[in-house]
């Protein structure tokens, strides 16, 4: 079978990936890929692996780091037990070996979270030593080489499959072997679609031959996945976040993350208030009600999350806030969140209009009923539908972007200068923080025109008097008055007297002047 390891080999030098983990023969920095890379694309997990060398060099330095450093910078990966596992293996290895990375296959198996595959890849990648690596690549590969309809997923079938692997392995080059049959799993021999027309292997291909490659492999059952209904407080007071570190047993542990009650099914606020938790919890305690959000389901390999989160103001932290991390907005970026928390402070953003850099300064103002009068801004009339994200003592200091159509009745298409603009808080010339040092403008509703520009901005700029060449009427464009219909200017800069011009816009007869030329 020797035939086979060297059609894989010659495919993988014209064909392999050129990774930044193939380039070396460190085993720090080849464990540190092979576990962000386990449940992960390389698309995905190439950011971190770059991150992870670059704050950690050497195991030594990983090994010194803290575990809420090490989470923080593992954040939206996912499955965060790697992270610990990476964390306390490599302070296995400092303890045990002395910063030096193991080189015997036993020896790197006895590290936390490494198992067989890791430590063969560890081993042949780095050392070229005779170990088979086993993934679901190489489990694809040799399924469908040999036709095998063993389940992939039971004892059984993985000690078959380890079998076949030692003995397909090319002991002369097991670190290029195995690197080889794994890209070609990832690039050529895929779960769905497979090239098996340029196939180099497609003569010794068993499965194509019997026309089974889409049921190969072959896996006994799916994992059951339950799903779990997660009500998350959003509590804040003063300025500060209540965080809770998640415990052991449960997913994302070690993380934070914001106090929830869990129901067996989905619950809107007011069932989530007479539920004898959220009384033990809060007691008679006042709060109030600010926004309730309600997050698309997140799905985990054995778990469907279904979250909603309710933001509540207090004006006094309940009993619990004993065992709570009490976290100012400005040092939020410091901890170490999921995935789902992460999304929905992305999505609190959204919806309130703030950018990154507002932020940072949005939990001090939200609270402060007066800031969030002064800091309002109505857009035309004063409707409960429009500005009802600006009522309550916990609203938001600044308003979502409105839509260009509400900018101006007259001109709907008409872009608005910065002397039609005022500041967001309605008086002209405040300076309204707007977190990155500028000012918030919103657009009057009403018509420029109707407005002097110097009681509007300091530094005004005047509008033009001639309306824009796109204004429409009656879904008919209108030309401007300083072209013709042709669009071509006129040598003195009039519009030529046209026969088909229309409206206020009609030329005059005798000197081809426009009633309404600029000034």
């Amino acid at each position: 079978m020797s035939e086979i390891a060297d059609k894989l080999i010659d495919w993988y030098g014209v064909n392999g990936r050129n990774l930044p983990w193939r380039r070396t023969r460190d085993p720090y920095r080849i464990w540190l890929s092979e576990v962000i890379l386990q449940q992960t694309r390389i698309a995905q997990g190439m950011d971190y692996y770059l991150r992870f060398v670059a704050r950690f060099p050497d195991v030594g330095a990983l090994a010194a780091a803290d575990e809420d450093e090490v989470l923080k910078l593992w954040q939206g990966l996912g499955y965060y037990s790697r992270a610990r596992n990476l964390h306390a293996a490599a302070r296995q290895v400092v303890e045990r070996y002395g910063g030096r990375f193991p080189a015997a296959y036993a020896d790197v198996r006895s590290l936390k979270g490494v198992g067989d595959y890791t430590a063969a890849a560890v081993c042949s990648i780095a050392y070229d030593a005779p170990c088979a690596v086993v993934d679901g690549n190489v489990y694809r590969v040799l399924s469908r080489l040999f036709d095998l309809d063993l389940a992939i997923d039971t004892a059984e079938g993985r000690k078959a499959f380890a079998a076949l692997a030692d003995e397909q392995l090319d002991r002369r080059r097991p670190a290029r072997y195995n690197q080889a049959i794994m890209d070609f799993g990832a690039l050529q021999c895929t779960p769905a679609n497979p090239s098996c027309n340029d196939c180099p292997l497609r003569d010794e291909c068993l499965s194509l031959a019997a026309g089974t490659v889409a049921e190969r492999p072959v896996k006994a059952g799916r994992t059951r996945i339950r799903p779990r209904y997660l009500n998350y407080l959003h509590l804040e007071c003063g300025g500060r976040i209540a965080l809770r570190r998640r415990p052991e047993g449960d997913i994302w542990q070690g993380l934070y993350d914001l106090p929830a009650i869990e129901s067996d099914r989905p619950l809107d606020f007011t069932e989530l208030a007479a539920a004898p938790p959220f009384r033990d919890m809060f007691g008679t305690l006042p709060y109030r009600l600010v926004r309730t959000i309600r997050m698309p389901k997140h799905q985990l390999s054995h778990q469907t999350l279904h979250a909603a989160y309710h933001r509540l103001a207090l004006d006094a932290w309940p009993s619990a806030a004993g065992g709570w991390t009490l976290v100012p907005y400005e040092q939020l970026e410091d901890y170490a969140i999921p995935r789902l928390l992460d999304r929905y402070f992305e999505r609190l953003c959204r919806v309130s209009g703030l950018t990154s850099a507002m932020a940072r300064a949005w939990g001090k103002a939200s609270l402060d009923s007066r800031a969030s009068a002064e800091l309002r801004c109505k857009i035309g009339r004063s409707s409960p539908k429009r500005n009802r994200h600006l009522e309550g003592t916990g609203s938001f200091a600044f308003h979502t972007p409105i839509r260009r159509s509400r900018l101006c009745r007259r001109h709907p298409l008409r872009p608005v200068p910065q002397a039609h603009l005022r500041p967001a808080c309605g008086r002209a010339g405040d300076d309204v923080p707007r977190g990155d040092g500028g000012v918030r403008y919103c657009a009057l509703r009403h018509p420029p025109s109707r407005r002097s520009p110097e009681t509007l901005h300091p530094n005004p700029v005047r509008p033009p008097a001639v309306p824009p060449s796109d204004v429409r009427r009656r879904g008919r464009r209108v030309p401007s008055p300083r072209r013709d219909l042709s669009g071509r200017r006129a040598p003195d800069g009039r519009p030529k007297p046209t026969a088909h011009t229309r409206g206020p816009y009609r030329a005059s007869p005798a000197t081809g002047a426009s009633p309404l030329r600029a000034p």
